[in-house]
């Protein structure tokens, strides 16, 4: 061996911050701005990668190794103070109605019940405890049959005649309005979605099958997809929700469910779409409904909720989608209603990621993914015996009759409902509980996100310190797609494993599932208090490094783990 060379990257691999340099046949050295000719300049909160390789006198490469990701880690902590657009002292508040003593626990519970989990925003927005975070810097694209003829949407300009808006203009006002609801029960549960953000855009699906079909994607060209396709937004959107069944449908369903994860993957995009249960039945045949790369969105009604196999492009096996639940916004059984009930909150915590240094590990889609999913309830599920009103459970099920979800090491989701309800109190609670970093004390509650090669593991060790109800824990990453020379698309699943052990080495959960790119584990009777635990990440198989990520929570049952009050009377 004649010497060591060293690189760093933004990835693993990448040579991008420090182009391989020289050291000698040290075996330990200190990268310095200045020093030995090296030029180092490195931003807080932003992962790197370092790899070393050794050369012969010859000049030819004897061995390689990278390391897992690095960075200046510092506790976030969420401050209220400095968003004004949440108030926390209005005369309806829970905080108010605290501060009087009123004992809230069974009617907080029916009213969240009746809200099927997921309309707390609307609620807490009622109550005037406002959540209306954003960040102007997160581009929203809504693509649809027809596109919104509202004022306050920018319309990406259509090749052909519009239609009825009827149902497009009431998804984006799902999406985007931010009115208080009337005052009496049967108002409650109309979710809106108060988005701050002005960059809104919205493309009817055939304009976007149009653009689609007309741009040949081949390697030679890839770089201009972004320009051709999102061209009026500037590029390619952060957020883009579908409201409708197949929109990247254009040569055969397996070209077009690849093309979609090829575009939510290569420009980080967080893609929500629709299981429309209804319309699949038991065999999902829809491009919305088979995604890998996108969160696929049912209905958490059971009567209209199917426990549909994918049916397209099966990298490892059948999968069952959805990958989550929602209530739908306006308690209409179809979920291109519950699209904009979870991309309205979803895109929030995205707008906070970015205005946060502390949390720009978030805008990787793959770790706000994990956070969404973690953040999933397994509660006010109806079971069969309680019949359904408009998506509600006429009464509140027993602790007999709760469970209707279920999973198991290989099959980790549930068929019906995937990790459950979603639940915005839950995953803002998560994301704001800030990142964690492998090989280092973490708290109970956290989420990260890197890249792992074949064969690395990454661990995370906290103890389980405050009381709680239950554990949730999931670990998400993209198919991988590449774009072959002939025009055709190629595939390939990483397959990762997670495993939950205590401080004696035993085994409490793992999740392995060969034909999904989503891990969870859910622990109803939670963690040992005062125990500690390790949550270990393997990359089993793949043929490049792979982004993943993770999110964890101890909580307390949903109607009682709020960010906006405390238990203190």
């Amino acid at each position: 061996m004649a010497r060591f060379e060293i690189a760093i990257g933004t990835g693993i691999g990448e040579t991008d911050v420090l182009d391989w340099h020289g050291v000698g046949t040290e075996t330990s050295y200190q990268v310095r701005d200045g020093q030995d000719g090296a030029r180092l300049t490195l931003d807080a909160h932003r992962d790197y990668y370092l790899s070393v390789r050794a050369m012969d006198v010859n000049e030819g490469v004897l061995d390689t190794a990278e390391s897992q990701a690095w960075y200046v880690w510092e506790p976030y902590a969420f401050d209220v103070t400095r968003y004004p657009t949440i108030t926390l002292s209005a005369s309806r508040s829970f905080r108010a109605y605290r501060a009087t003593g009123a004992q809230l626990s069974d009617w907080h519970m029916r009213l969240e019940a009746y809200l099927s989990g997921s309309a707390v925003i609307d609620l807490y927005q009622s109550l005037g405890e406002r959540v209306l975070i954003g960040s102007p810097q997160v581009s929203i694209l809504q693509t649809e049959i027809e596109i919104p003829a509202r004022t306050d949407v920018t319309a990406v300009p259509d090749w052909y005649q519009r239609g009825n808006n009827s149902h497009a203009d009431e998804v984006a006002s799902m999406m985007y309005d931010c009115e208080e609801s009337e005052e009496g029960p049967s108002s409650w549960s109309y979710y809106k979605g108060c988005q701050t953000n002005p960059r809104k855009y919205a493309m009817s699906a055939s304009e976007l099958k149009w653009r689609l079909r007309e741009f040949v994607l081949v390697p030679q060209t890839a770089d201009f997809f972004e320009g051709e396709t999102f061209r009026e937004m500037g590029g390619a959107p952060h957020v883009w929700f579908m409201a409708h069944a197949q929109p990247t449908e254009v040569r055969d369903p397996t070209f077009g469910l690849r093309l979609g994860d090829w575009i939510f993957s290569r420009y980080n995009i967080l893609a929500i779409s629709p299981q429309p249960g209804s319309h699949a039945g038991d065999r999902n045949s829809t491009l919305s409904g088979n995604y890998y790369n996108s969160i696929v969105v049912g209905k958490k009604s059971y009567n209209y909720t199917y426990a549909a196999q994918s049916s397209i492009d099966d990298a490892g096996g059948p999968r069952h989608k959805p990958d989550i639940v929602a209530a739908a916004s306006n308690l209409v059984e179809a979920s291109s209603w519950s699209v904009p009930t979870l991309a309205a909150a979803a895109s929030s915590m995205l707008g906070l990621a970015y205005e946060e240094p502390l949390l720009a590990g978030a805008t990787h889609v793959e770790a706000m993914k994990a956070i969404i999913l973690t953040g999933a309830g397994k509660d006010h599920l109806c079971p069969e015996s309680i019949t359904e009103t408009l998506g509600s459970c006429e009464r509140l099920p027993s602790t007999s009759e709760q469970w209707v979800w279920s999973n198991s090491e290989t099959a980790p989701i549930d068929p019906r409902y995937g990790v459950g309800l979603f639940n915005s109190r839950n995953s803002f609670d998560l994301l704001t509980a800030g990142r964690a970093a492998d090989g280092v004390q973490a708290r109970e509650v956290g989420w990260d996100t890197q890249e792992l090669s074949q064969g690395q593991s990454a661990s995370y060790t906290f103890t389980a310190q405050n009381e709680h109800d239950s554990f949730s824990l999931a670990l998400t990453w993209h198919r991988q797609i590449t774009v072959e020379h002939g025009g055709g698309l190629s595939s390939e699943l990483p397959d990762f494993k997670v495993e939950l052990r205590d401080d004696a080495e035993t085994l409490v959960a793992r999740s392995d599932d060969p034909a999904n790119n989503i891990e969870h584990i859910y622990l109803p009777e939670g963690l040992s208090r005062g125990r500690a635990y390790t949550v270990e990440v393997t990359l089993k198989s793949s043929s490049s490094p792979v982004r993943y990520g993770i999110a964890w929570q101890t909580r307390e049952d949903t109607t009682r783990n709020s960010p906006w009050y405390d238990d203190a009377q």
